[in-house]
């Protein structure tokens, strides 16, 4: 059962403006109409030679053209009922055909009341009884004009539903294309939980069993502002950069001391991009890979540098390390990592051809794992972690 509606009603102005502007698009041509038949019955080659006042040619020529303003959401709405193409190729049209018909008649029989409350007696359209009348109608040059002004109105009908039917369609995917990249998020959260207890936790009993307990709490603490980051900071899909770089190197803090000295560590980052916007835990799954399979597996350990810089219009972000780089034959669609997927998939769906991941083989040896976006700068509030 669908919700009922709680937004609050359209002011009354809002509702009319619509029309308004509906009204006020029609009279233009009907006023030029005006004044071009008042200049024609004063230069004496107006219809009859009737001289007609400036009142008497709005009166004639002004209804023709607010019939049509009339006319137009109820041309509209048979177009929606009756539609062309959309699947149903042509089945309408004969429909349509008769309508424009009917709709130009009335048009006519309109012009003729009012060219008869204008002066005009008896108009041409009403000479010679029924039959006279529907034979002058139908011969009436302005006929055909009223017939195209329908096709014109249907036409323009069938756009305006066209565009919002298309607009709806790109709105509901972005729409799924969000929510399938929070998803995607809320996935590596819950991925990272885990190993944030377990790495976190072995590095504090390690401390605590050497009877480093000032350094032990130290690393409790940060692991805490962490978890408390990872829990409740990350509700929103994007962050600015600093917040990202600054929750990479709290990350690598606490992994530090987990490795010692066998973990250097390195951040570079333009001043200009720390205010661009990225996704939510973009670095630290790629941080995390090169602490794992570039940095934990050598006893001699390994650097692990994170740069970001900005190029006009494109945000360059790197993560690398020196490590015993890539397996053989490894490519990126054939990669079964979790995290490096989550952050491939992401980056396609909310950035398009417009975002790149690229994981690739440095020359020094090790890994390099690159990501580039269009630059955004962000509107955000406050980051929770402040850079020192």
């Amino acid at each position: 059962m669908r919700a009922a509606s709680h937004d609050p009603p359209l002011p009354l102005r809002r509702r009319l403006l619509p029309w308004a502007l509906l009204v006020a698009a029609w009279s233009v041509p009907g006023v030029l109409a005006a004044l071009q038949v008042y200049a024609a019955s004063r230069a004496g080659t107006g219809i009859g030679g009737v001289r007609l006042s400036l009142a008497a040619a709005l009166l004639w020529q002004l209804p023709v053209w607010l019939f049509w303003a009339a006319a137009t959401p109820l041309i509209a709405w048979l177009t929606r009922r009756f539609p062309v193409g959309e699947g149903r190729g042509l089945r309408f049209l004969p429909l349509h055909a008769v309508l424009a018909v009917a709709f130009a008649t009335a048009a006519e029989v309109n012009f003729g009341v009012f060219a008869s409350l204008a002066g005009l007696t008896p108009p041409p359209q009403f000479a010679g009884g029924p039959l006279g009348v529907l034979r002058a109608i139908l011969s009436d040059p302005w006929m055909q004009a009223h017939v195209a002004l329908y096709g014109l109105v249907a036409g323009a009908a069938v756009a305006v539903s066209a565009a919002r039917r298309y607009r709806e369609r790109d709105l509901r995917a972005s729409q799924l294309e969000a929510q399938l990249a929070q998803a995607q998020l809320e996935a590596l959260r819950a991925q990272m939980h885990p190993h944030f207890l377990f790495n976190a936790l072995n590095t504090v009993a390690m401390l605590v069993r050497a009877g480093e307990t000032p350094r032990a709490l130290e690393v409790l603490v940060g692991f805490s502002e962490l978890l408390r980051h990872v829990l409740y900071e990350t509700g929103t899909a994007h962050v600015t950069l600093r917040d990202e770089v600054e929750f990479v190197r709290r990350y690598l803090e606490i992994e530090r001391v987990r490795f010692g000295d066998r973990l250097r560590v390195e951040i570079e980052a333009d001043p200009d991009a720390l205010d661009a916007r990225v996704p939510n835990l973009l670095l630290q799954p790629l941080v995390e890979n090169a602490l794992r399979h570039g940095v934990a597996g050598r006893s001699a350990g390994g650097t692990v540098r994170v740069r970001a810089r900005r190029r006009g219009p494109r945000l360059h972000l790197s993560v690398e390390d020196d490590g015993a780089g890539l397996p053989p034959a490894w490519t990126m669609e054939g990669c079964t990592g979790v995290g490096l997927a989550n952050v491939r998939g992401r980056v396609e769906r909310l950035y398009g051809s417009g975002g790149l991941l690229r994981v690739s083989p440095r020359q020094e040896g090790g890994v390099v794992a690159t990501v580039e976006l269009p630059f955004e700068p962000a509107e955000l509030p406050t980051p929770a972690l402040e850079l020192a």
